[in-house]
């Protein structure tokens, strides 16, 4: 059965920085491991598709799974899931965090829809792995406004956040944060606790 998981992020600066190669290995495992069960069959048929659509939300405590929205000319069904963005940033490892939530929310499609989908813990204890293995393959820029719309909740400090991703020094979105940082800092009365601009040699 074809599986089809796209990244949608509705909430404005709500997103994770997850590697374009998170969709290639999702779809995958997925789709070679996933049955259309006979309910599933009886209501949509034997060869529609499945899309998830993976987001995020500050307004959930937990995962949030939302659909089905069904195209029968596409011979497509979607299902949305949204992880809850304020629980998974502040874990030590954010991508392992929000995989493993992920999972519960991929199960919880998988049995509204009806499709078997036997994904052995091992099977998907790699595909962990693979994906956040390559998560410093990310933009800069989704890098970038990633950790500095966080920075606080990290206790990172600039200097910091350029040691572990230091292309995020060359990103358009990096330099402009820190301009705007700097200036506050500098402001008479302001109350901003920022750090300066670490100067790379």
């Amino acid at each position: 059965m074809r599986v089809v998981v796209c990244e949608l992020y509705a909430e404005a600066g709500v997103s994770f920085p997850f590697p374009d190669s998170i969709q290639r290995h999702l779809e995958a495992a997925l789709s070679d491991l996933a049955t259309p069960g006979p309910q599933f069959c009886r209501k949509y048929g034997a060869d529609f598709s499945l899309a998830v659509y993976l987001g995020a939300s500050t307004q959930t405590a937990g995962v949030e799974v939302n659909g089905p929205a069904v195209y029968r000319k596409a011979r497509r069904v979607e299902y949305a899931v949204d992880l809850p963005y304020d629980l998974i940033v502040p874990a030590d490892d954010w991508c392992r965090a929000a995989m493993g939530l992920l999972l519960d929310g991929i199960r919880e499609v998988f049995f509204r829809a009806d499709i078997e989908c036997r994904l052995p813990h091992a099977r998907w204890q790699s595909l962990v792995e693979a994906v956040c293995s390559e998560r410093e393959s990310a933009s800069p820029e989704a890098m970038a406004a990633f950790y500095h719309r966080n920075q606080e909740k990290y206790g990172k400090a600039l200097a910091d956040l350029l040691e572990l991703h230091p292309r995020l020094e060359y990103s358009p979105i990096a330099k402009r944060y820190y301009m705007m940082r700097q200036e506050q800092s500098e402001t008479p009365g302001s109350d901003c606790q920022c750090d300066r601009v670490p100067k790379r040699d």
